[in-house]
């Protein structure tokens, strides 16, 4: 009878167990997943930025252009 009430704690402490570490595995592999996402969101901003900037720039340069003729 004894080792049968050892088996059990065994078995609650290690689902216990089990259940903490699997939380704490989850909850890493969303927060790198949500730090990929984000560095590749300001990646996108970047970019387009710099798109615009080049845009404005090669406007400028088309209406300077037009003014000298």
């Amino acid at each position: 009878m004894n080792i049968i009430v050892t088996i059990i704690l065994a078995v609650i402490v290690a689902a216990f167990v089990g259940a903490g570490v699997g939380y704490v595995m989850r909850k890493r592999t969303a927060e790198s997943q949500i730090g990929s996402a984000e560095a590749e969101a300001k990646r996108i901003v970047d970019d387009a930025a710099q798109r615009g900037e080049t845009k404005k720039k090669e406007a400028l340069l088309e209406a300077k252009e037009d003014i000298h003729r």
